[in-house]
């Protein structure tokens, strides 16, 4: 999927994607952007991760184009902004 979608995985990808579909498997939702920021500086500290660092991973969109990688539905009312 990321093949298709131009994107060549790096080991920061695996940890958005593995932390996507950890938080889609316990809360059974897929989290849209301002959640999923929320969540990754509660889960590895506001320096892992800005904003900007993931649209540079998935340039189409962290919620939307990382759910479809990651192989999870697309959030619900979902705005990559």
């Amino acid at each position: 999927m990321a093949k298709q979608e131009g994107i060549t995985l790096t080991k920061a990808h695996w940890e958005i994607i593995n932390f996507m579909r950890q938080f889609y498997f316990n809360y059974g939702i897929t989290p849209m952007v301002r959640l999923l920021m929320k969540k990754l500086n509660d889960e590895f500290g506001a320096s892992k991760f800005s904003n900007e660092d993931l649209y540079k991973l998935f340039p189409s969109g962290p919620s939307r184009q990382g759910s479809r990688i990651a192989g999870l539905p697309e959030p619900q009312g979902c705005i990559d902004e």
